[in-house]
Formats: structure tokens, sequence, C-alpha cells
């Protein structure tokens, strides 16, 4: 499959460029291909301005100059802000912008890849809601799920909220430390206490913001029930 993106660079002539399904990347030099690069893992996108290559893989992001030299490497563990993976990427103004399958868009300079910035719309962390849940001033957002056979995905996402008064927020999967919620119950005499199911790590309550997640380790002797 190595004609399976193909993008003309122009700064050079006759420089065509492929990603192949290998994991590597080739120079086309008029008569064979030339490796140029080596990702380790299957490449996902590629693009090209007058001034840079950006090659993505799942987790890693390559940024090469005219004369094919690496200028930036960009691993998924360097990021400490988030948990994430690579979608695509590309260096506009000396900025390099790395889409993600789970927080949105990273930015970082090209002159210092070092210091990560998230972009995100004002709205929930996920276009792909499962349960809504509306309180007399809240709206909250979960985004586990289950099959028609009741088998649950594995997801590891938290919890969205929004108010006038704050507007959204979003509750990170690691405060909370369960996989896979699901359904949402409120306290009808306190709109900021709520109770969500989680398919892998029992039972989870936020009050106030202020998480506990309740499971078999956890659970008090007479169960969750009994909590004020």
């Amino acid at each position: 499959d190595l004609h399976r993106r193909r993008h003309s660079f122009p700064t050079r002539r006759s420089s065509d460029l492929t990603l192949n399904t290998n994991g590597k990347v080739y120079k086309h030099n008029g008569v064979s291909f030339d490796e140029i690069l080596n990702l380790s893992e299957p490449g996902i996108d590629i693009r090209t301005n007058n001034d840079y290559i950006v090659v993505t893989a799942l987790n890693n992001v390559y940024v090469l100059n005219t004369s094919f030299q690496q200028v930036v490497h960009i691993n998924t563990s360097q990021v400490a802000i988030a948990s994430v993976t690579f979608s695509c990427a590309t260096v506009i103004n000396g900025i390099v912008y790395i889409g993600t399958n789970e927080n949105g868009i990273l930015t970082t300079q090209i002159s210092n890849p070092t210091t990560f910035e998230i972009i995100m719309p004002d709205g929930p962390i996920r276009n792909n809601i499962f349960r809504l849940k509306k309180t007399s001033s809240i709206l909250w957002a979960t985004y586990g799920g289950y099959d028609a056979s009741f088998g649950a995905n594995y997801y590891f996402y938290g919890v969205s909220k929004y108010s006038n008064q704050s507007g959204w927020r979003y509750i990170k999967p690691e405060l909370i430390g369960a996989h896979s919620l699901t359904d949402i119950v409120a306290n009808p005499k306190d709109e900021n206490e709520l109770y969500i199911s989680s398919y892998y790590n029992g039972l989870v309550k936020i009050k106030n913001d202020v998480i506990t997640l309740f499971d078999q380790n956890t659970n008090p002797p007479n169960g969750p029930e009994n909590q004020q």
C-alpha cells in the first residue's frame, strides 16, 4: 500500500512524499522511493506547507524541514496536562497544532515544544453524549454507554456540567477514577448532589464538585444508600 497517501512538496522540485502503512515516509526521487522517516508505528496523516512536513501517528508527531531533517518530535508521553492520542497535526506561524482523539486541539511552539495548551470549544467535552440530566439550574452529561445487549464500553471520560453562572465545566475522569459512566440521578433536595453509575467501578457520588467513588472496597457496611 505504498501509495496510500501522497503529497507534493511545493518548495522541492519532484519531491513526492508518501506515507506507507508500514510506518515509514518515503520521498520519490523520480525513479524510486527513498525512506526519509521511520515512525515505528502506523502513520495516520501527513501534511505539507512551504516550510514543513508534518507527519502524525497515534502516539507521535514529527515535523521535518524542507531538507527532510527532523525539527520537532512530540510523543504523547510529553503531554502532562491530559491523556491523549493524536489524529492529525499542522504548523501555522510557528505554532504546532495537534488534533487529539480525546481532548480537543493541543498547541505548542515549534521553538519550544515542551509546554502545551488545550484548545476546546465552550461546550461538552464530546459530541457523543450518552446521558443528559437537567436539574433546576444545572445540566449534566456523561459519555459512557452500552449496547442493546447491555455490553458496556470502556470509555474513560468524565462528566460535563453547565450552569448559567459558571458556563461549561469538565470534571476530569482522573478525578473520578471510574470507566463507562452512564446513568445519572440527582438528589431532588440538592441539585449539587449527583449519583452516576459506572459499569466497571461501582457508584460515583458528586457533591459540590467533590467526588466519592463507592465500590466493593470502599462501600460502608450498610451501602452508599445510607450516606448523608
